[in-house]
């Protein structure tokens, strides 16, 4: 078996299948170390959901992510929507929302209910041995929509997802409005002073009202 090593690190980096003469990889999480190698970062989890909502307005904001670390970045990985009908809407509803990237948010967005506490005090982890989450605000609404920070949201939205549900109470479904990466597809990465909104992409009827809940996956990785 061939070896391919580098200059400046005795150890192996690579080998080529001396059947195949194919080279071999191992798919890995990001790495969370820094240079020196303290861990600094880590790989994270949550869940979390909103109020009972009704009428909510196209635009209007239900998740807000803000992130301020001049240390590491954050990485999106995985952000799964779910939609469960509470009372029924008198017509067909379109439970549909989208991702918007939020630039110069140097504020963070308001009311709601904040989970960055329990984030901060190491909530979410996937080991221990991981740092806890550097996350600036993350906020999700109750019965109404968040108010604005400031930050300037970009043009166009960047996820989108449509949530299939029957117009009947307790009707429910699931969707992912970012999905993870496969291959060597560049993930949504955030550095200081940037986040995201999850906002309503359909105005919401009269009567009906929707409660939505949120998985996020996501890594906090150093700079280099």
């Amino acid at each position: 078996m061939a070896v391919i090593e580098s200059p400046n690190d005795p150890r192996i980096i690579a080998e080529v299948d001396p059947s195949f003469g194919s080279l071999r990889a191992s798919p890995r999480p990001l790495e969370y170390r820094a240079k020196s190698g303290e861990l600094i970062g880590g790989h994270y989890r949550t869940g979390f959901f909103t109020g009972s909502t009704t009428i909510l307005a196209a635009g209007d904001a239900i998740v807000s992510m803000r992130w301020n670390s001049d240390q590491l970045l954050f990485v999106l990985q995985r952000l799964r929507c779910f939609a469960t009908i509470i009372t029924a809407f008198t017509a067909g509803q379109e439970n549909a929302l989208d991702l918007v990237k939020i630039n110069g948010f140097t504020t963070s967005d308001t009311g709601g209910t904040d989970k960055t506490a329990l984030l901060q005090a190491g909530a979410g982890r996937k080991r221990l041995t991981m740092q806890p989450s550097r996350v600036t605000d993350l906020r999700v609404a109750n019965a109404t929509a968040l108010g604005a920070g400031t930050g300037t949201a970009d043009g166009q939205a960047c996820g989108y997802c449509n949530i299939p549900t029957t117009n009947v109470v307790g009707g429910s479904g699931a969707e992912d409005v970012m999905q993870p990466p496969v291959g060597g597809e560049h993930p949504l990465t955030l550095a200081k002073q940037e986040g995201f909104r999850i906002r309503i992409a359909q105005v919401q009827g009269a009567v009906g009202v929707v409660r939505f809940a949120f998985v996020m996956d996501w890594a906090e990785v150093p700079l280099y």
